[in-house]
């Protein structure tokens, strides 16, 4: 998906506007549920209501392919990649997740959920034209985890490092996290 995303970059950054900024192939995820700035006493609770709901989530497969545009094409803010196909058990994936958040407090995202890969941010809304760019080619791959990831801010961009992997079903847990990671 990642090498998918890439290919899909590279088509887009010639005619992409001015002050377009493209992930990086590494940073390319599936967001569940962005969570911003957390105390650090929640993460704990979190992960622990996380891996409840998980817990009777079996793995399943997405494919991704196509492209669009974050409000539209139109205006687009945000360039991404689409979910084509698994997209149900994706959805209630993140049904889960944002519930075990609202359980520990964390605010509920009012718009629905839609996932993508995202490409690239534009600073100001323009015009993509996606109907005529090549679309990349469908690619699946299995979901078996959820991975909570801190995102540092630097001014060369976001460096995202895993906290803790969550497995789908039952299976192992990696919590490296929580009191080194006070930000998390």
């Amino acid at each position: 998906a990642r090498e998918t995303s890439a290919r899909a970059a590279s088509v887009l950054q010639s005619g992409a506007p001015n002050g377009a900024r493209f992930v990086p192939p590494e940073n390319v995820h599936l967001t569940i549920k962005f969570l911003g700035q957390l105390p650090e006493e929640v993460a704990p609770r979190l992960l622990r209501a996380v891996l409840s709901r998980l817990a009777t989530t079996e793995p399943f497969e997405v494919e991704v392919g196509g492209l669009g545009a974050f409000p539209k094409a139109r205006a687009a803010r945000v360039v991404w990649v689409g979910i084509t196909d698994g997209g149900a058990p994706l959805a209630r994936l993140a049904r889960r997740v944002e519930a075990a958040a609202a359980r520990v407090g964390i605010a509920r995202e009012r718009r629905p959920y839609r996932g993508h890969l995202t490409l690239a941010r534009l600073r100001e809304p323009a015009p993509i034209p996606i109907d005529r760019l090549e679309a990349p080619p469908p690619v699946r791959f299995a979901v078996r985890e959820v991975v909570l990831f801190r995102s540092d801010l630097s001014s060369s961009g976001a460096r995202h490092s895993a906290v803790a992997r969550l497995p789908l079903g039952k299976g192992e847990v990696d919590l490296d996290l929580v009191s080194t990671h006070p930000q998390g």
